[in-house]
């Protein structure tokens, strides 16, 4: 059976560690993932810090988001993706802020979001790596009004933003009446 009408919403994940299996192929740390066969889910105004070091080969990545084929009906808005992680294993492993082996045909909405990548992750996995939000937009066809702003988090494992005012990262969210704050009371609209 699958899974539907599900919201995940106003969420603070990090400080998640995967142990970088010499001999996997597939994602280590993930922060948001769907793995099976999902219908109408939401997800709006999480944020997600993947940072520090960890183990890893050449073959296994991490990513703030990751969704695979046999969903449909995603909307993803209003959220923070930020992948920073370096691996202390590997130089040619990977981090990526959103990471997909679907087209975009599975997604309502994939807008107003802010994605972030350190030195030697990529933005975005989409069929092939996404160097930066303007690739992943053109290659994915989404994403008109989100950003790629480092978002000034309090902590690593505190992700409330330093600032509201003239935070880019929260100016990157539109009104969504289902969920009209964050986690913090915050609207993450620039409207």
């Amino acid at each position: 059976g699958s899974i539907a009408n599900i919201l995940v919403a106003n969420n603070m994940i990090s400080n998640i560690r995967h142990s970088g299996s010499s001999t996997s192929t597939n994602a280590g740390a993930v922060g948001i993932s769907l793995e099976s066969t999902y219908g109408y889910m939401r997800f709006y105004n999480n944020s997600v810090l993947l940072d520090g070091t960890t183990g890893g080969n050449a073959a296994t990545f991490s990513a703030c988001f990751y969704a695979t084929s046999g969903s449909n009906n995603i909307d993803v808005r209003d959220n923070i993706f930020v992948n920073k992680y370096n691996s202390a294993a590997s130089t040619t492993d990977k981090g990526y802020a959103f990471y997909t082996t679907s087209s975009n045909t599975i997604f309502n909405e994939l807008n107003y979001n802010n994605y972030y990548v350190s030195t030697n992750n990529v933005t975005a996995y989409t069929s092939a790596d996404r160097v930066g939000l303007a690739a992943f937009q053109t290659a994915y066809g989404r994403n008109a009004n989100s950003r790629e702003v480092d978002a000034s988090f309090v902590s690593s494992t505190n992700l409330r933003l330093t600032s509201t005012f003239g935070n880019t990262a929260f100016a990157s969210g539109t009104p969504i009446a289902e969920v009209p704050i964050d986690i913090d009371g915050t609207s993450r609209s620039h409207t």
